[in-house]
């Protein structure tokens, strides 16, 4: 992380580790997990990228693990329905969600959003194995070369629910943009933009890889090495609009990471922990992962890693907090 990232945790970050309070039975966490079925909700629809990668990690937690893996996707509120169900999961260890989206899981339930029925500072952290880079894409054939050409046009941005749209509208002023939410598929962003339903949204590298005869990308949350030639948005930023970069990357930093449910026994969040760090050295792994461009974390983020990580993020004032609600859930709707 560097130092220069002024963002967004907050106090109950250090509960995360401390949530994993369940007691460690007589029969070991291998044994309890030899042939059990791990359900592996995912946030989004089957073709999004969170439940692509969920895919690719899920063959790995059963080599480490002995366990099956079943994929779910539970599409529906943004990512909510999903993490509604793993807060009320049984905590025994077998539902998780493999890749969360961290920034919405902490922002919706910190502005108390509707339909969110869980504390968002209670389920137990499991590591971080994905490098996180969002890219917004455009049309093909789209106009727009430079991430400043939208910034005096009206456009729609397509997501499922308005996130990072509205963050990088903020950072390179497109301020007549309008976000048009309920695309839950990566995949059906991309299909959306040829059609010109809209003319761009968020998606990661595979969507770009897997659909290059519809999109290209115009702009990076960061430096990728799947596109060079794509401009990151700090080498984009408008004059005075440098805190958003600062958003995007931090929240970049939390993008895929793994959870369990609170009450999680300690020794099978441990466990879990462990198959996810095999997993993240296995060449094999990493070989999925560049079938899609993408790449393993730059090291294995931790359980304790990742709590330290969000402890030590600046918390945002109240001030800042109401700003932040309000460009991401009014500021960009259509009117």
């Amino acid at each position: 992380m560097r130092v220069t990232r002024k963002l967004l945790t907050f106090a109950a970050c250090c509960l995360w580790v401390a949530s994993a309070t369940g007691p460690a039975s007589s029969q070991s966490a291998a044994e309890f997990y030899k042939g059990k079925t791990i359900t592996a909700l995912s946030e989004f629809a089957e073709d999004a990228t969170m439940t692509v990668f969920s895919r690719i990690v899920a063959p790995y937690l059963e080599k480490y693990t002995g366990a099956n893996v079943i994929v779910k996707p539970t599409p529906g509120g943004g990512g909510r329905l999903a993490r509604n169900g793993l807060y009320t999961a049984k905590p025994d260890g077998l539902t998780v969600i493999l890749v969360a989206h961290g920034p919405k899981l902490i922002t919706d339930g910190l502005f108390k959003l509707q339909g969110v029925r869980y504390d968002w500072s209670k389920f137990v952290p499991l590591g971080k194995i994905i490098a996180a880079n969002s890219v917004v894409i455009v049309g093909k054939n789209s106009p727009w070369k430079t991430p400043r050409d939208p910034a005096n046009e009206k456009f729609n941005y397509g997501e499922s629910s308005p996130f990072y749209g509205p963050l990088f509208a903020e950072a390179l002023g497109w301020e007549k943009m309008t976000v048009i939410p309920g695309y839950r598929s990566t995949t059906g962003r991309a299909v959306a933009i040829s059609r010109g339903e809209i003319q761009a949204a968020t998606a990661g590298n595979e969507t770009v890889t897997a659909n290059p005869d519809l999109v290209r990308a115009l702009v990076s949350s960061s430096v990728d090495k799947a596109f060079p030639n794509v401009p990151s948005v700090a080498k984009s930023v408008m004059p005075g609009r440098e805190k958003w970069v600062q958003y995007i990357e931090g929240w970049s930093d939390i993008m895929y990471v793994s959870i369990a449910p609170p009450g999680t026994p300690v020794d099978r969040a441990a466990f879990l922990e462990a198959g996810l760090k095999k997993t993240w050295e296995d060449p094999g792994f990493r070989a999925a992962l560049q079938k899609v461009k993408d790449n393993p974390a730059d090291g294995f983020i931790s359980m304790k890693k990742l709590t330290e990580f969000m402890k030590s993020l600046a918390a945002l004032s109240p001030k800042d907090v109401e700003e932040m609600k309000f460009v991401l859930t009014e500021k960009y709707k259509k009117k």
